[in-house]
């Protein structure tokens, strides 16, 4: 069972703090959307207007054909896991899992096999005896994860889940997410500011920064064809460089970039679309797409200052003559270090433009 979410025209205000200004966007049965942004951008706010636990100031949300925020949180036919698990610590694990159902006077039989399914489903079947403080973290997850599924939700929604976990747990958990998702085929939201999350999780990812949506797209999309300077610094890591550029030309259509220092840059994006070419401009260019290369072959030329070597790829740190950074990507094996100078060329089809406004302009072939 999963449901179709509409949030339409959604505001939350804090006295005179605007939280969320007139945010619109819909959710397909099935999907597993992740909200994605900094601390302070109003998702986990937006999680708990879906769910009934904070008011809304104007605007509705939609779950099918009913509209949801006229109801009361137990109304809502959702579940909610939060980042803290909630369970409570007198109770066996069965007891936790059980208590919502009790509540609701569903028949012992029902809930019985519900425990059992999902216990089944998250590989806990030998835990369901044992009391919180018997367990890990991420058992006490699953615990949480579990006493949401049997209630059978039309969707569910994950505060931050993760974020208590250790790093290699958390990883696990991860995977286990998504193939409970794969499994149950319910409508998810899980809320999030870590990216490596919402990349590997999500069907779509809302990106949210100021009280505005930034971007909703794919996570290929996101990564790839950022809307905006911000989506493009905060999702990837390490963050897209941004180098200023000194003027814009026409080439055959295409643009060419002036970076002073640098050699002129042909990209694939399309000169017209362009409102302003004389404009302020920065491009954007992922590390993986700027690579080391002979000097006859180089855009641009630095010395390394620092090196990260993160075992399959190792990342550059290129201080260029006027004294601004560029992180380069070699390979893993790569013998290059601190204080070698290095050329470097970027992929064509790979920079993106940025307008004053961080509006972003990409190339016609990615």
């Amino acid at each position: 069972m999963s449901a179709a979410i509409e949030i339409r025209n959604l505001t939350k205000r804090f006295n005179d703090l605007t939280i969320l200004d007139d945010i619109s966007f819909s959710i397909d049965p099935s999907e597993f959307v992740v909200f994605l942004g900094p601390s302070g951008c109003g998702k986990s706010t937006l999680l708990r207007m879906i769910a009934g636990l904070e008011s809304i100031s104007d605007g509705e949300i939609w779950m099918d054909q009913d509209r949801l925020d006229v109801l009361p949180p137990g109304k809502r036919n959702v579940s909610m896991v939060f980042q803290n698990y909630a369970l409570y610590p007198h109770m066996t694990v069965e007891d936790n899992m059980a208590f919502g159902l009790k509540n609701i006077k569903t028949e012992p039989a029902v809930i019985a096999t519900r425990i059992k399914k999902a216990a089944e489903m998250l590989e806990m079947t030998h835990l369901l005896k044992r009391k919180p403080a018997e367990l890990s973290g991420g058992q006490r997850q699953r615990v949480a994860i579990g006493r949401a599924i049997v209630r059978e939700p039309k969707a569910f929604l994950f505060d931050e889940p993760l974020s208590n976990l250790d790093a290699a747990l958390r990883g696990r958990t991860r995977i286990e997410l998504a193939q409970l998702h794969q499994r149950v085929k319910a409508t998810m939201i899980f809320v999030t500011h870590d990216q490596v999350e919402a990349m590997t999780l999500a069907d779509r990812i809302v990106v949210l920064n100021n009280t505005k949506i930034e971007q909703i797209g794919t996570p290929i999309d996101i990564y790839q064809r950022p809307a905006s300077k911000f989506v493009a610094g905060f999702v990837g890591t390490p963050a897209m460089n941004f180098i200023s550029v000194a003027s814009l030309e026409r080439t055959q259509g295409a643009t060419t970039v002036h970076i002073d220092g640098m050699k002129p840059i042909k990209t694939h994006i399309n000169y017209e679309h362009l409102p302003d070419p004389a404009g302020t401009f920065e491009i954007g260019v992922r590390a993986e797409d700027v690579d080391v290369v002979h000097e006859s072959e180089s855009e641009v030329s630095g010395t390394v200052s620092f090196v990260e070597r993160l075992g399959e790829r190792t990342l550059l740190y290129v201080k260029l003559a006027d004294g601004r950074m560029l992180i380069a990507n070699t390979d893993g094996k790569s013998p290059i270090c601190a204080q070698t100078k290095v050329h470097l060329r970027m992929n064509k089809a790979a920079i993106h433009l940025f307008d004053a406004k961080g509006r972003a302009y990409h190339g016609e072939a990615q």
